[in-house]
């Protein structure tokens, strides 16, 4: 009886075990990269959820305490805090030019962070558009605890009915991304997720790129 089998050269592998090779690797590359896109959107969805929970805390926060309250957004551009750390501040009772933080500070899960100005976001300073309010809080306006005060923000301010007059419209955008030691880049162009703040001070939620790059061109 006649046996089928494959010869296997003294310098190597058939090309027919090459190509099975090649297969098994081509198809974990594609199982891992499938995982790793998975839980970027599982973050970028606990990202959207935490950014719609603070601006409805700082409305409710302006609601209860009869007060401006502003939404914080950290400006920096640290892998540990920059575009991560969110916090609420109202405006002082005894100096009218400074707004004391109120509250915990809360923070964005690791891999995702605020996209503002970064070059490749509906909202890039190239269009003229930032994804947070154009509005900035320099250090000498804050009072609180002193790793709040020797930052910068970025902030969307609620007045004291809980309405977004002065930043109705604003559209905040939460990326999945890396820190390449200076600042955040994007890993996808289309792992994005976007917060529209009313100006009755509601949050929309954005869930298709598409929809996102389409409000801000009617704005």
């Amino acid at each position: 009886m006649n046996s089928l089998y494959f010869h296997r050269s003294p310098s190597g592998f058939s090309l027919l075990e090459l190509l099975v090779v090649v297969a098994v690797i081509a198809l974990l590359a594609g199982l891992t990269a499938s995982g790793l896109q998975g839980r970027d959107g599982s973050k970028l969805r606990n990202a959207q959820e935490v950014l719609i929970s603070q601006v409805q805390a700082a409305r409710n926060t302006a609601l209860a305490k009869n007060a401006a309250c502003r939404l914080l957004v950290d400006a920096g551009t640290n892998q540990e805090n920059g575009r991560r750390r969110l916090a609420l501040a109202v405006k002082s009772q005894t100096d009218p030019t400074k707004w004391e933080v109120v509250g915990v500070p809360v923070k964005l899960p690791d891999g995702t962070a605020l996209l503002v100005a970064d070059g490749a976001t509906p909202a890039s300073t190239q269009d003229g558009k930032t994804s947070a309010a154009p509005q900035t809080l320099l250090k000498s306006a804050l009072i609180g605890a002193d790793s709040l005060v020797s930052t910068d923000w970025y902030f969307l301010e609620f007045d004291p009915s809980g309405t977004c007059e002065a930043n109705a419209g604003a559209i905040l955008v939460v990326g999945s991304v890396r820190h390449d030691g200076t600042g955040w880049i994007r890993k996808n162009p289309d792992m994005i997720r976007g917060v529209m703040v009313r100006r009755a001070g509601q949050a929309s939620a954005f869930l298709n790129p598409d929809h996102i790059r389409e409000a801000y061109d009617a704005l």
